[in-house]
């Protein structure tokens, strides 16, 4: 009970004490207040108790209430400290925690085994993304069997391909968009997106499961890929019959019978001639088939 309700009730008790000892109504009888002045005494010490009863189990309450509160307050921090101390999920989650510089980052998407190594651009529409892969000089060869495009290869610092495992955890752990960003020799640079990117498990051939809505200004020379299994040198898995189109075309990708897109091919250094750059780095919608490209990459990130 507040001090600020006992002491008016205890001023009253004390003042009406007070009162009556002064009258000359306590001289006729020393040993038993007068029946009137005795119940009201009784009364208010009553009212005073249940006052009392009423304050205790109020502050009775508001510490069940402190105490739940507390402990909601201590499991929040818990929760904040274990996020901030986990490895983000991708990129997208490292733009969350307050990151602004792009470069690279270690990530573990949900349903990877261990933490990886990433080139994050946190940067471009609004950041967020996960490079997959980066061409722009020929350092690397692209021409590759299916263990190096499996487990990934380069540096990331300069040209490389992530790792189909990496694609699948990251496309399959959150709902995925993915970005081409293609530049051609005059530097016009163009891009394609598609905002339900989905690549399946190994024994699912890598397969290009889903795409979703095209945007760009590239064109669209992906769609013709869907359901596609990647085909290496190594691993045929395009419809083609006649012979394996990463072979013929020296790359590697979700070849259909074979392409309409190529972004494996081997680099050319100079500005191509026309007709002389057939399966190289192409976009057929962008350039056409035998234009091949200057600078190609590659990136995924979450829409939620």
């Amino acid at each position: 009970m507040s001090s600020n309700t006992l002491i008016p009730l205890l001023t009253l008790l004390i003042s009406n004490v007070a009162t009556a000892q002064n009258s000359d109504f306590w001289v006729v009888s020393t040993t038993q207040p007068p029946p009137t002045q005795q119940n009201s005494n009784n009364v208010c010490v009553s009212g005073l108790k249940e006052k009392l009863k009423f304050y205790d189990a109020q502050i009775s309450e508001l510490k069940n209430q402190l105490h739940a509160t507390r402990k909601e307050l201590l499991s929040l921090v818990e929760k904040e400290v274990e996020h901030s101390l986990l490895t983000p999920e991708d990129c997208k989650d490292v733009l969350g925690r307050g990151y602004k510089t792009s470069g690279m980052y270690k990530i573990k998407p949900m349903y990877s085994a261990k933490e990886f190594w990433v080139w994050c651009d946190l940067t471009t529409k609004g950041g967020g993304w996960t490079y997959i892969f980066n061409r722009f000089d020929g350092s690397e060869s692209f021409y590759r069997n299916w263990t190096d495009y499996r487990d990934g290869f380069g540096y990331l610092s300069t040209e490389f391909w992530i790792g189909l495992e990496h694609l699948h955890h990251l496309t399959n752990s959150r709902n995925c968009e993915v970005l081409f960003e293609l530049v051609d020799w005059d530097m016009k640079k163009v891009y394609a997106k598609y905002n339900n990117f989905v690549i399946g498990s190994e024994e699912e051939g890598y397969a290009l499961k889903s795409l979703g809505t095209f945007e760009g200004t590239a064109g669209d020379s992906l769609t013709g890929h869907l359901k596609m299994k990647f085909t290496t040198a190594d691993r045929d898995q395009d419809i083609r019959k006649e012979y394996n189109c990463a072979v013929f075309n020296k790359g590697a990708w979700w070849y259909n019978s074979c392409y309409y897109s190529h972004l494996t091919g081997e680099y050319v250094h100079v500005k191509p001639s026309t007709g002389k750059n057939v399966n190289k780095i192409n976009w057929n919608t962008f350039r056409g088939y035998d234009y091949s490209l200057k600078q190609v990459r590659m990136m995924v990130r979450p829409k939620d």
